[in-house]
């Protein structure tokens, strides 16, 4: 197969064209590249660039950045003094990937808005038992919980099926939540507070998300909201691993899930 049909096979999970993905491609090969198998995985770690290379595969399917795009600043806001960039670091990550990735003739597809709007979203909250949507569409949607439930009830409920070392949350315990509010990744950043602010418009008692900052948590306390967040990287490898699967079975190539897991610590200082 060419790499380029894992995307055709992407785009007929929905109504658009793999012209009008507004995001990912190419990063390193091209769509013409046969591939003998595929590495599919959150974020493409050396660790996951290696255990392709371990067992013959030799497309990699990522779906949030391969390189890091570091942002070139200009005084005042660097120190003064020669201009370095980014790679002038001979350790600089993007270099390093890069360099493994040619060495070992690696296709690099990134792939992010159309596994969202495929797998990821969903799959998110159908890990929580929650699918009836009542408003919303694409991936700006409300749910109803299948009973009402305090708020410190649905905080247990999240961590239990998760099982992550700690979660973070906002909110009157006693709130009775009877609908949610999905922002799942990264989409409950403070960078992305339109989606947070409609979900909220839109009825939903709480929002669950993947990853936030402080900013975020504060936006939603004075939109009167409560929320609850989980991790970035967990929130999305659910559906990444139901496309591995998928992908595997249409295409009969070796298709592998690497799992990405949450990269903190976290210890607790109170007696």
């Amino acid at each position: 197969m060419k790499a380029s049909e894992t995307l055709d096979f992407l785009a007929t999970k929905f109504e658009v064209p793999v012209k009008d993905f507004p995001d990912g491609g190419f990063i390193l090969g091209s769509g013409e590249d046969e591939v003998r198998g595929a590495l599919v995985t959150w974020m493409a770690t050396p660790e996951a660039l290696q255990t392709a290379v371990d067992n013959g595969l030799n497309l990699i399917i990522c779906h949030e950045s391969f390189l890091w795009y570091e942002r070139e600043e200009i005084w005042p806001y660097r120190e003064a003094g020669p201009f370095r960039k980014a790679h002038d670091w001979k350790q600089h990550p993007d270099l390093l990937l890069t360099e493994f990735a040619r060495k070992n003739k690696l296709t690099v597809l990134h792939i992010h808005y159309a596994l969202d709007r495929a797998y990821i979203f969903e799959d998110f909250f159908a890990q929580l038992g929650i699918r009836e949507v009542v408003s919303g569409s694409i991936y700006e949607k409300v749910y109803s919980l299948p009973r009402p439930m305090r708020f410190a009830e649905l905080v247990e409920h999240v961590g239990n099926i998760f099982q992550l070392p700690m979660l973070r949350f906002l909110g009157d315990e006693n709130k009775i939540i009877r609908q949610l509010g999905n922002c799942w990744g990264g989409v409950g950043l403070s960078s992305n507070r339109y989606f947070a602010r409609r979900l909220f418009e839109a009825g939903a008692d709480a929002i669950i998300c993947g990853e936030i900052d402080e900013m975020a948590f504060f936006f939603a306390q004075q939109c009167g909201g409560t929320i609850i967040e989980t991790s970035h990287c967990l929130s999305e490898n659910y559906g990444i691993a139901r496309f591995t699967r998928e992908l595997g079975e249409f295409f009969k190539i070796p298709v592998h899930f690497f799992e990405i897991k949450t990269p903190w610590q976290s210890k607790n200082f109170r007696n």
